[in-house]
């Protein structure tokens, strides 16, 4: 079994941003989405936010808006992403509705982790001395129920998922 990172594709398309005053006066400070990627439930709470998309690639010209990517540990989804994905994500976590200039979509907030089935390999994952991640390691058999997930270990920054996720996205 092979697990991945997913990384965003910041040479051939936009990546998003949410502004703080957009969270702030739809969510409210106590809910401070854009900035806590912890694997807390928004969907009581949640009102449509407006994203923005960029050109995170200064060396290219206009890119292309992405059918999926990643940011903070977060999936956004076109509408086309979240029609093939949405089965095979919903497990793991809740789809919030988002709109962008021209379209509208979803930002998946990946709530399962590694930690919570005992996924993380205490032996392999390790901090240097400042506290920044060096390694990141798993036990396979015990996060094989889950397609997708995130780790407390590195903060919940990145998104990881199995081979049999990673082949649904690229088909």
């Amino acid at each position: 079994m092979t697990i991945y990172r997913i990384h965003p594709d910041w040479m051939n398309y936009q990546s998003f941003s949410i502004s703080t005053r957009e969270v702030l006066e739809k969510l409210g400070e106590e809910y401070p989405f854009h900035i806590d990627r912890s694997p807390k439930s928004y969907s009581d709470v949640w009102k449509r936010l407006n994203i923005d998309f960029f050109n995170s690639n200064e060396y290219s010209c206009k890119l292309s808006l992405p059918d999926i990517t990643t940011d903070n540990g977060r999936i956004f989804l076109n509408q086309k992403a979240y029609a093939i994905l949405k089965d095979a994500l919903a497990p793991y976590g809740e789809f919030l509705p988002v709109s962008f200039e021209g379209g509208a979509g979803f930002i998946f907030n990946l709530l399962s982790y590694a930690e919570e089935v005992d996924g993380l390999n205490t032996v392999l994952s390790q901090k240097n001395e400042y506290g920044d991640l060096e390694s990141l390691a798993f036990h396979e058999d015990k996060v094989k129920g889950l397609s997708v997930f995130r780790s407390d270990f590195d903060d919940f920054y990145a998104a990881f998922c199995l081979e049999s996720f990673k082949d649904l996205v690229e088909s």
